[in-house]
């Protein structure tokens, strides 16, 4: 009956990021690590004590998996993009009026930043999960 239990929650947690899934995006399959990543995280942040303390693993469990998080969602937000944009826009004083002075003289380099860091938080999240993707499982 446990294990019933425990399948039904899982189907409810995971319903809405199913019932969305598409074939044209990788966001889709970002959402679902994303999901997945917090579910293991809870985990082992509401276990903290026992876990931790019995095995002595905090920055083998938790710290990469908070990072792979983070990284999922700014990719998820589209962080990078804002980042981009705020360096090379300048917002009118007038909120009613939709123009931007470009800052062209900034566009090189910030489409520059803004792939390199793109690039290397992907690179990070792909070697973090290969690196540890065994310790995070029961």
């Amino acid at each position: 009956m446990k294990k019933f239990k425990k399948g039904i929650s899982n189907l409810l947690y995971y319903f809405q990021i199913i019932w969305k899934d598409r074939q044209y995006d990788h966001s889709f399959i970002e959402e679902l690590q994303l999901a997945k990543f917090k579910k293991i995280y809870k985990h082992y942040t509401e276990k903290k004590e026992f876990i931790m303390e019995l095995v002595g693993m905090e920055k083998t469990l938790i710290q990469p998996l908070k990072i792979c998080i983070n990284i999922l969602e700014r990719r998820k937000n589209d962080w990078y993009t804002h980042v981009w944009y705020e360096q090379n826009y300048e917002e009118s004083k007038d909120w009613c009026n939709s123009e931007a002075k470009y800052k062209s003289d900034n566009l090189n380099r910030g489409l520059k930043a803004f792939q390199n860091s793109e690039n290397r938080d992907w690179n990070n999240l792909n070697e973090i999960i290969k690196k540890y993707q065994n310790y995070w499982w029961d």
